[in-house]
């Protein structure tokens, strides 16, 4: 099951290639499936626009020797608006402005204008690891991540993205994301094969310095989600050790 949410919408997808469209406001409306023959298996990644008017999704071939695609929605009518081949599985999706960002199974990042559907970029070599994407708020920084490391890069002009600092973590990281003013960079992860409390950590990073701001340990196996609330005074996390924890920043009232 994937989830991804905007102020409009709740959107969820997983076995059976189906998306589900949920409105944000519980009282607004029922859940709205959208199912085609563009989507035939499991759904792998999914993501809104910023403005709500969009989703991508992404998901795996039904037969191998087809390629992987990423599917752009209308986010008001469900409508298949374009799909975009890719060259491997996509394993996450992040929209920042007018890009949309791809990570894919081998360590490769996509951007594609999502208003065009048209690739812009295929960035990075091919590694054993898959790739996460997350834009910061102002879509100006992109945040990739592949196994312990997390490199961020301007996208200011897309056909030219650089690469600005790298950070480097202690586990493999399953998950990233910005808080909501772009000051703070999260990851997660952990190693199933080893787990426990030290194996298991969310790090908080200062994206100016790229020192470390936070370290937290509770969970005590791989961290598999976090999200930040909207005031960036708390971050929700959930792992494969069966538990959601609600961490809390800043001094206590």
């Amino acid at each position: 099951m994937w989830a991804a949410a905007s102020g409009v919408y709740l959107v969820t997808g997983g076995a059976g290639g189906a998306l589900g469209l949920l409105p944000a406001d519980p009282a607004s409306g029922a859940l709205i499936e959208m199912r085609t023959e563009a989507l035939t298996t499991r759904v792998n990644a999914v993501s809104i626009s910023p403005d709500g008017s969009v989703i991508a999704s992404a998901n795996l071939a039904a037969d191998p020797a087809e390629s992987a695609r990423i599917n752009l929605w209308n986010a008001t009518n469900g409508e298949l608006l374009t799909s975009i081949d890719a060259p491997s599985p996509i394993t996450s999706l992040d929209f920042g402005g007018a890009l949309l960002a791809a990570g894919t199974a081998t360590g490769r990042l996509l951007l594609v204008d999502y208003v065009t559907g048209t690739t812009i970029a295929e960035i990075g070599q091919s590694a054993a690891a898959s790739a996460l994407v997350s834009f910061s708020p102002d879509g100006m920084t992109l945040a990739v991540a592949i196994d312990t490391q997390v490199t961020l890069w301007d996208s200011t002009d897309p056909a030219n993205i650089s690469a600005q600092q790298t950070f480097s973590a202690d586990y493999p990281i399953h998950t990233l994301t910005f808080n909501p003013d772009g000051t703070r960079l999260a990851t997660a992860g952990g190693d199933e094969n080893l787990p426990s409390v030290s194996a298991s950590v969310i790090r908080v990073w200062d994206v100016t310095t790229g020192e470390t701001a936070a370290t937290l340990r509770a969970h005590t196996n791989t961290v598999n989600g976090i999200a930040y609330s909207p005031d960036g005074t708390r971050m929700a996390s959930v792992s494969a050790d069966g538990t959601l924890r609600v961490w809390r920043f800043g001094p206590i009232p």
